[in-house]
């Protein structure tokens, strides 16, 4: 997998997947071995801290590592941790009240972060 912060294209994935078997063509490698270059789908999680920084205003899907989700739209990220604009739906009596929060994550609550795919309705 390969990504840049501006993203990265097809022909980027094709110009380095031909450079590298360039490279490893004479080491036998590629006679037992398959090489395949791409970049990270929509549904990867989230890894490093540049990742986080090119998809700032997208709404994430966390799962803590003590097992609990959460949503929200991400606003901002350091080196360190993640703030995200949860909705926050308390029920007194029967009514619903919304809130919003902003949640500050360190990375390493979190077992799993991804962008979450929304789809406008027409």
């Amino acid at each position: 997998m390969i990504d840049k912060p501006t993203g990265i294209t097809i022909d980027e994935c094709a110009l380095i997947s031909r450079y590298l078997s360039e490279q490893l063509e004479s080491s036998g490698l590629l006679e037992t071995h398959e090489l395949e270059v791409g970049s990270p789908g929509m549904d990867q999680p989230l890894k490093v801290y540049r990742q986080y920084l090119r998809r700032i205003g997208n709404r994430l899907r966390i799962i803590t590592h003590d097992g609990k989700l959460h949503n929200g739209v991400l606003k901002a990220a350091s080196e360190n941790s993640f703030t995200v604009l949860e909705t926050i739906i308390n029920k007194e009596g029967n009514k619903k009240i919304k809130t919003e929060e902003e949640i500050v994550y360190d990375y390493s609550q979190v077992k799993e972060a991804k962008v979450e795919v929304v789809f406008s309705k027409l």
